[in-house]
């Protein structure tokens, strides 16, 4: 797991490609604690023992859909279920938005990610 610290706010990043997360990280250390979680199952643990606001979902988790899975078991926990979760995936083809969004995910970006919009994005569900 790795952390930045900054604020009041903690946001678990699901990713596991380093680069991304560096890249996501750096748009947002100056405002956000961002934790890195690169499986599912670091999501779990980390959710298990941080208070978390908001969680970026990347869908293709080790080449498989993961975490499309993963947000799945989150949004039916009755511990978990209320955190936001937005998709951050390459997945940009058309119908791709609405199947994440039907499946639990309370937003979409679709990567390359452009900062403001992430911005943007997390604001909405976290104020």
């Amino acid at each position: 797991m790795s952390e930045t610290k900054k604020s009041g706010v903690t946001i678990l990043y699901v990713e596991d490609m380093k680069d991304a997360f560096m890249l996501v990280n750096i748009y947002l250390r100056s405002g956000f604690n961002v934790l890195w979680a690169k499986s599912p199952e670091e999501a779990n643990e980390i959710l298990e023992k941080v208070d978390v606001n908001l969680i970026l979902m990347d869908i293709s988790l080790q080449e498989k859909n993961d975490g499309f899975e993963l947000a799945k078991k989150i949004k039916v926990s009755e511990k978990f279920g209320t955190i936001p979760i937005v998709a951050l995936t390459a997945f940009a083809l058309k119908g791709d938005k609405e199947r994440f969004l039907e499946g639990g995910m309370d937003d979409y970006i679709s990567k390359p990610i452009k900062k403001d919009f992430l911005l943007e994005t997390i604001n909405k569900h976290i104020n």
